[in-house]
């Protein structure tokens, strides 16, 4: 499966088949500007995440989805320092390029190293109303 390259919420969200909701979100993350307070390696690795997680791996997002992840577990962050605060990353922020998202469950996010080695990503337990989406920092 393609994501299309036009960065279209409702081609996306139909071609993937994901709720418009989230293919709003990749889009505005990969046409915003890179917020002041996150380094250019650390953006460069959450745009690369995000197209890896829609392009390559589309069935483990729908799966995500469809095991009540919210868009704050994936795309979200502590708004002051998105990468200094590990308790509000989302899966794009904490998630290294040499990981894979192998498997999902309601609790857990498994992450596999090129290695071999696996990790596992858990919900956030932070409030929500302390953290943001990544495209909303600017």
């Amino acid at each position: 499966m393609i994501v299309p390259s036009n960065l279209e919420p409702n081609t996306i969200a139909s071609t993937l088949e994901i709720p418009l909701e989230w293919a709003e979100a990749f889009c505005k993350l990969r046409q915003c500007n890179r917020p002041w307070n996150i380094p250019m390696t650390d953006w460069l690795r959450v745009q690369y995440n995000a197209i890896s997680l829609h392009k390559k791996q589309p069935k483990m997002l729908k799966t995500i989805i469809s095991c009540g992840w919210s868009l704050l577990d994936i795309y979200g962050c502590f708004s002051l320092a998105p990468i200094r605060r590990f308790e509000y990353m989302g899966l794009l922020v904490i998630k290294s390029q040499q990981e894979q998202v192998v498997s999902v469950s309601e609790d857990c996010i498994k992450l596999q190293r090129k290695g071999g080695s696996v990790m596992g990503f858990y919900k956030p337990l932070v409030s929500s109303s302390t953290r943001a989406l990544l495209h909303e920092l600017n």
